[in-house]
């Protein structure tokens, strides 16, 4: 819930030219559509290959799709122990 709010509150204020959002869920397709209509900034998606992506009603937006690959090059293999 947090997420969707900070979403349509940083698009409202312009705080950023551009705001990715890394989710599958759908409820948070609401708040993207807010964003979209009241903010300023452009807000694009990114999930895994083969998922459902968010949609919003009327509204298509950039969506970039990782596989197993791009997961393996962003890995983080430091050991933090």
């Amino acid at each position: 819930m947090l997420v969707a709010l900070d979403l349509v509150d940083i698009a409202q204020a312009g705080a950023y030219d551009i705001v990715i959002l890394a989710s599958h869920d759908t409820d948070m397709e609401p708040a993207v559509e807010r964003a979209l209509n009241r903010g300023r900034a452009r807000i694009e998606t990114a999930g895994w290959q083969g998922a459902r992506r968010i949609k919003p009603h009327g509204r298509n937006v950039w969506h970039t799709a990782l596989d197993a690959s791009d997961y393996m090059k962003a890995r983080d293999r430091r050991s933090y122990w």
